[in-house]
């Protein structure tokens, strides 16, 4: 060996005592799992320094649905710790070297990006951190299928057809049943969305329609029958006439008791008009004449009184204790009161 490879090889060993290091390595960077089942995240290590004291392992997640980050795992000498959401369901790996997780009772919840990072002090250089992207696949739920008119074609119908559930999202494909054999049909498919075009509408198309939503994981299907198009689409336009004839009607009627409520309003206003003049000419002064001095005499005779008991009435008394002045009153009350003058004085002429 010459003196520039024993130099080369000098250096490295110096550099190698000096250098510290933790290399995390992840298997598969993708894995899938099925709703219910488990799967396992490979995260493994190597650390330059043999001590392990301080070395510490945890798990992170970036969930696919939007979130922030959560830790649901955390490993440092006898302190052990998992998120409340993954307790009972996270097992971890013991074995030195090995910082891998697996995940049992998948939920949809669970898909998401999962990071592994292991430290152990003083090792603080190289690549301590992997990633591993989970997916919990979900097979698609029955789907909805329906079947309306086309809002710009005569004679032409839309069929759709969609899984609320789905992981991977389903696909959709649509049948024709005819005695039990299914028949592929023609017109205008969305694979995505399901929706299904139907033109010219004619008896040969009339039937029952099946749609099909599948994914990895199975399939689930829905029907619907397009020999009731024409029928509902009567019973629809049937049922907006019926509601616009009916709200003319209950406008007319609204209108009518309207008006005769205005009409018995200004009515009443009017009686209560006249009613309040009346009152107001009862109540108003009017002019009042003087009853004689002197013995009063009522026209029932069992009220009349003793001459010597007789007060002479005050013409200044307030309009309601006076007399209103009355053409048959006041010639009735004055010949009253004359004759009787005459009958009082009578017998006292001498």
């Amino acid at each position: 060996m010459n003196s520039l490879g024993l130099q080369l090889l000098v250096t490295l060993i110096a550099f190698s005592g000096c250098v510290q290091a933790v290399q995390v390595t992840v298997k598969d960077s993708h894995v899938n799992g099925t709703e219910g089942g488990s799967a396992t995240l490979l995260c493994t290590y190597k650390t330059v320094d043999g001590d392990s004291s301080d070395l510490n392992i945890q798990w992170t997640v970036v969930p696919s649905q939007p979130g922030s980050h959560k830790q649901i795992y955390y490993s440092a000498g006898n302190v052990t710790y998992i998120s409340t959401e993954f307790k009972g369901r996270l097992l971890a790996a013991q074995k030195p070297g090995n910082a891998s997780i697996t995940i049992e009772k998948l939920r949809p919840s669970d898909s998401g990006n999962y990071i592994c990072e292991v430290e152990n002090p003083p090792d603080f250089q190289g690549n301590n951190i992997g990633s591993v992207i989970l997916t919990v696949l979900v097979p698609p739920s029955k789907p909805k299928c329906g079947i309306v008119p086309h809002p710009a074609k005569a004679r032409a119908a839309i069929l759709t057809c969609h899984s609320d559930e789905g992981v991977p999202d389903p696909t959709y494909h649509w049948v024709k049943i005819v005695d039990h054999v299914h028949q592929n049909i023609t017109g205008h498919l969305d694979i995505k969305t399901g929706m299904l075009i139907i033109s010219n509408i004619s008896d040969s198309e009339h039937g029952i329609y099946q749609c099909i939503a599948s994914n990895k994981l199975g399939n689930k299907t829905c029907s619907v029958d397009l020999s009731h198009l024409n029928s509902d689409s009567d019973a629809i336009i049937g049922g907006i006439v019926g509601a616009v004839l009916i709200a003319a009607v209950i406008g007319i009627i609204i209108w009518v008791v309207t008006k005769k409520a205005k009409k018995k309003a200004k009515k009443n206003v009017q009686e209560g008009t006249e009613l309040q003049v009346k009152q107001d000419a009862r109540n108003s002064p009017t002019t009042y004449v003087a009853v004689p001095t002197g013995a009063a005499v009522k026209e029932n005779p069992n009220d009349a009184l003793d001459e010597n008991n007789v007060e002479t009435p005050d013409v200044h008394e307030t309009p309601n204790e006076s007399l209103p002045l009355n053409e048959d009153a006041t010639a009735s009350g004055t010949e009253k009161a004359v004759n009787k003058e005459t009958e009082g004085n009578g017998p006292q002429a001498i």
